[in-house]
């Protein structure tokens, strides 16, 4: 799978939604007696994808052989090469070309020949996905663009490209055509976003994280969690062999500890941990307080995003966690990590008010 990147000076909190696309070349294989793709192929693709999307995705043919999908809100949380290998399969498998001269069984008249029977060859289907952030915001539903507004431009992209053939499915990995997936094939990553903030679904760094562990070979999941109850365990039925959190900043205007990264990350820890899944935690920017809380309830960290790649290559998780091995942290522990793990819980609520801007008395009064 190759990865494409655009960028642009518009910060983080100017970043339009995701929209994802694919676009399915079903390039049925010719027959030995020179036909052209009979419509049907078409039809069998359809019928296929029907089965296969969600109901707010959008399926768009835009000519014999090829389809245009564009995924609703829902897909943004699925890592582009999985959405490609889902559709490949949907599709490649139903496709047919057939032999000239016979559709449906009968003989065309006026053909002399022996009445054949429809023979099946395997498409070999293309499927590209792109992902593409937007480094604007867009306009409002409902609001009109005026003449001098300035178009969405892209700031990221990602690409997966999935090929299908009767062999099964292939593709790129890292970008170079070749090149071989550490294959974990069968083991599960549930990457989740604890921002309290994210009413719309997991951020651009969580997104960016399931690409990372996709890109190993493991069956991932993202979702943006703020609450320790109803905790997902599993992902098509598999149960979780790791539970990455990605952990930002402190929004702005954060005043309730509960709700903060301060108590969000570490509560989560605990809760996956006391269920026996092995946790890492990640900092996109994270305060010393979130990632010294979270270690302290049994959680791996990597202190940098692109630390992430080294700590799931070192993840071999057991029954019942990580082993000594992934204990390990990756990256350099920041200044005052020691420091902080000595203050008590209401050392540190004390601490996360004064953050905010309360003053000593008043918080003292409570």
């Amino acid at each position: 799978m190759a990865s494409d990147g655009q960028g642009t000076n518009a910060p983080d909190s100017v970043m339009g939604a995701v929209r994802t696309v694919a676009d399915i070349d079903l390039r049925p294989r010719a027959s030995r007696a020179g036909g052209r793709a009979h419509p049907d192929v078409l039809g069998t693709a359809l019928a296929q994808l029907r089965h296969t999307v969600r109901t707010d995705d959008r399926i768009c043919p835009y000519s014999v052989s090829r389809i245009a999908v564009v995924f609703g809100p829902a897909a943004d949380a699925v890592p582009p090469r999985r959405l490609g290998a889902r559709l490949a399969r949907a599709v490649g498998q139903g496709v047919f070309d057939h032999w000239a001269g016979d559709v449906g069984g009968r003989a065309r008249s006026g053909d002399r020949r022996t009445r054949r029977s429809r023979v099946a060859i395997p498409s070999t289907t293309v499927v590209t996905v792109d992902r593409v952030f937007a480094g604007e915001p867009g306009t409002p539903e409902g609001a009109a663009m005026g003449a001098g507004a300035a178009r969405m431009t892209p700031r990221r992209r990602q690409r997966a490209v999935v090929h299908f053939s009767p062999e099964g499915l292939g593709g790129l990995a890292d970008g170079r055509p070749g090149a071989k997936r550490d294959d974990r094939t069968g083991r599960t990553v549930l990457v989740i976003d604890p921002d309290p903030g994210a009413e719309s679904g997991p951020g651009l760094a969580a997104v960016a994280a399931a690409d990372a562990a996709d890109r190993l070979g493991y069956a991932t999941g993202t979702v943006a969690v703020c609450s320790d109850e109803g905790l997902v365990v599993e992902i098509g039925g598999k149960p979780l062999d790791l539970v990455v959190l990605v952990i930002g900043p402190e929004p702005a205007g954060a005043t309730d500890w509960t709700s903060s990264t301060w108590s969000i990350p570490a509560r989560l820890t605990e809760a996956y941990r006391s269920k026996g899944f092995a946790v890492l935690a990640v900092s996109v920017g994270a305060s010393l307080a979130a990632m010294t809380a979270a270690v302290e309830q049994g959680a791996r960290a990597a202190y940098d995003l692109n630390d992430l790649r080294r700590a799931l290559r070192q993840a071999r998780p057991g029954p019942a966690g990580p082993t000594d091995e992934a204990e390990e942290n990756s990256g350099t522990r920041p200044k005052g990590a020691e420091g902080f793990g000595l203050l008590t819980v209401a050392e540190r609520r004390v601490l996360f008010s004064l953050t905010t801007g309360r003053s000593p008395q008043a918080i003292a009064d409570d």
